[in-house]
């Protein structure tokens, strides 16, 4: 904004005019964008979150129709020679003067202030881009919402729609809070998969779960680097875990299952048969009936006595 006044009773804001397209008309001429057209615009969005963040100003309505294009057209966009015959590889160019700008402050928030600067108590943004606490009515926003949006605007570019787009707002919102967006390579094969790793980063439904800051998550990009989300790790500590409580209950099983077995051919007692003086009983475990332990051959001599010599523990059949 270079002025505000009044001209004649007419009240006006003056601001810099920016020559060229905005990232929506633009994905809508070109459709989804390679990698090396997405990295450099989002590096500067990135850049310019940064620096709102730094005054701590929270945007909260990033969505590609409020990214400017300087220096290029929906339209009239330069296109690289072929590399190969096939006509796919055409592709726009980015200029060199390129400039994207991050506009449209009117739903921003100073968190220091805690307060809008336009409505309050009332939900405000753009559904499609909204993070999941915006359509909570969360009050407590920080730069990870616009992060959050930022992550749905690089989806956008990578696959040439928005992930959560539904036949009316409510569903749309519905999407947000309870569905995973699909990743970027399911949708477009051709996507980076680093810019793709990193859209879903950004989109994590938890805020804690996402890159922390719009510094931090141009970093990353800038080296190229795969972020991994908390969410992943958890979810990869719960199967470990998973793993080991059903090994042990195996274990646990299988050795219950040995102790009943042993328990059940333990020799409590042994006896002679008062009906057939040659045959000695035991009696196993819980069972109170006796069974034949031992039958000596008809010549043999009658048994007066028997003793049991093994009462430890184990199972035996020792008598």
């Amino acid at each position: 904004v270079h002025a505000v006044g009044e001209e004649r009773g007419v009240p006006y804001v003056a601001m810099e005019y920016v020559p060229g397209t905005n990232l929506a008309e633009f994905i809508r001429a070109h459709g989804p964008l390679s990698a090396h057209l997405a990295r450099p615009i989002f590096e500067q969005i990135l850049a310019g979150l940064e620096a709102a963040h730094e005054q701590g100003l929270i945007h909260r309505d990033i969505k590609p129709s409020n990214i400017l294009l300087e220096g290029v057209g929906a339209s009239t966009v330069e296109v690289d020679a072929p590399t190969t015959s096939d006509s796919r590889s055409l592709e726009p160019s980015i200029p060199k003067s390129l400039t994207a700008k991050i506009t449209d402050f009117g739903l921003a928030k100073l968190r220091s202030m805690q307060t809008s600067l336009t409505h309050t108590n009332s939900l405000l943004g753009t559904p499609e881009y909204m993070s999941p606490e915006q359509v909570r009515g969360e009050k407590d926003l920080d730069q990870r919402t616009d992060l959050y949006s930022a992550g749905v605007v690089l989806y956008e570019m990578l696959t040439g729609e928005s992930p959560f787009r539904a036949d009316s707002p409510s569903a749309t919102l519905h999407r947000i809070l309870h569905e995973r967006p699909r990743d970027p390579r399911e949708t477009q094969s051709a996507a980076d998969d680093k810019l793709s790793a990193l859209a879903s980063r950004l989109m994590e439904k938890r805020a804690e779960d996402r890159v922390p800051s719009a510094g931090d998550t141009l970093v990353a990009l800038r080296a190229g680097r795969t972020t991994s989300s908390p969410r992943v790790w958890r979810m990869l500590r719960r199967r470990v875990l998973f793993t080991l409580v059903l090994a042990a209950l195996g274990l646990v099983a299988s050795w219950a299952v040995r102790w009943e077995n042993a328990s059940s051919r333990r020799v409590r007692d042994v006896r002679i048969d008062p009906q057939n003086p040659q045959a000695v009983l035991v009696r196993r475990g819980t069972s109170s009936v006796y069974e034949v332990l031992y039958q000596l051959p008809a010549h043999a001599p009658v048994v007066w006595d028997a003793l049991m010599l093994d009462l430890d523990t184990r199972a035996s059949d020792t008598p």
